[in-house]
C-alpha cells in the first residue's frame, strides 16, 4: 500500500510497527507492518507499507482509499505551518534584491503558493525548495532563487 503522509517528518513512520484503520462502524483496527520504506517521488513523500493483513491483490484493492492512523500517544505531531504566517514577509534574492511582500498564501494540493506584490508587479511563488531557499522568521524574510523565471509567467 502507498500512504501519503500528512505529517512534517514522515521518516519517523519507520519506527512504527502498528497502524490503525477505521472499519465501517468507526472502530480502529490495528494493522501490523511487515515492511516499509519512504520514497520521495513527484515532489511528495510516499510511504510504502506491506501490512500483514493485506495478503493478496484483492485485499490490496479493498484497502485503497482507507485512512491510516497512529495513536496520538505514539507519535508527536508537529502542526503544519499556518499559511497566514507568511503574510507580510519580504521576499528577497540571495544577493539582497527585493521582490516585494507576501500579501496572500494560496493552498494547493502539492504546496502553498505565495502571492508577492512589489515593484515588479504580482509574482506567484511556489513554496518549494526550488524557489524558497531559506526562511528567517525573526526578520520576516524569505530568501528566494530563480524568481526571475516566475516574473516572466
Amino acid at each position: 500500500m502507498v500512504i501519503k503522509p500528512v505529517i512534517q517528518n514522515p521518516e519517523k513512520l519507520h519506527s512504527h510497527k502498528i497502524f490503525y484503520v477505521k472499519n465501517e462502524r468507526g472502530d480502529f483496527i490495528p494493522w501490523r507492518v511487515e515492511d516499509s520504506r519512504l520514497v520521495f517521488k513527484s515532489n511528495q513523500n510516499l510511504f510504502f507499507v506491506k501490512f500483514v493483513q493485506v495478503t493478496n491483490r484483492d485485499a490490496s484493492e479493498a484497502a485503497k482509499g482507507l485512512d491510516v492512523y497512529l495513536l496520538k500517544e505514539e507519535f508527536e505531531v508537529e502542526p503544519p505551518p499556518d499559511e497566514a504566517d507568511y503574510i507580510d514577509y519580504e521576499l528577497i534574492s540571495e544577493d539582497g534584491e527585493q521582490y516585494g511582500f507576501v500579501v496572500d498564501v494560496m493552498e494547493n494540493p502539492a504546496h502553498m503558493i505565495l502571492e508577492v506584490i512589489g515593484d515588479h508587479g504580482k509574482i506567484l511563488v511556489p513554496m518549494v525548495d526550488a524557489y524558497i531557499i531559506s526562511i528567517d522568521d525573526e526578520k520576516k524574510q524569505l530568501v528566494g532563487k530563480d524568481i526571475q523565471e516566475l516574473m516572466q509567467i
